[in-house]
């Protein structure tokens, strides 16, 4: 297959559904559990909650100091084409933590589960 026919709208899109089903989706649930083991409540959050209040920052600014040390070495990549780790892992990462802070976002009820925002348009 030609890089142009690898291009075409519907190969991209099956290949983005199949990474996140079988890489994607995995792997959020496998992070997302571990931010939960230590926790005795069920609390699938507990350790974002626990760290926060350790730092005395927000939730979401704890979060942000785990994604921003991704971004970090993505920036980092760009600049010199070196990394920490495999880009991917590392793109895989920031992917994982933005479904996280979407779905905590949604059960803390700062967002409507049941919307996607995208370039300013809402779509139920």
């Amino acid at each position: 297959m030609s890089k142009q026919e690898d291009a075409q709208p519907e190969i991209v899109l099956a290949r983005i559904r199949q990474y996140f089903e079988e890489y994607l989706l995995p792997c959020y649930v496998a992070k997302n559990r571990a931010y939960a083991q230590t926790d005795t409540s069920g609390d699938a959050f507990y350790n974002f909650r626990e760290g926060a209040k350790r730092w005395g920052i927000t939730e979401e600014q704890y979060w942000g100091v785990l994604w921003g040390k991704h971004v970090h070495a993505i920036e980092t990549w760009v600049r010199t084409g070196q990394a920490p780790d495999e880009i991917w892992r590392i793109l895989n990462d920031v992917a994982t933590y933005c479904m996280i802070q979407i779905t905590k976002l949604a059960a803390d009820g700062k967002i409507d589960w049941d919307e996607v925002v995208c370039d300013g348009q809402r779509y139920p």
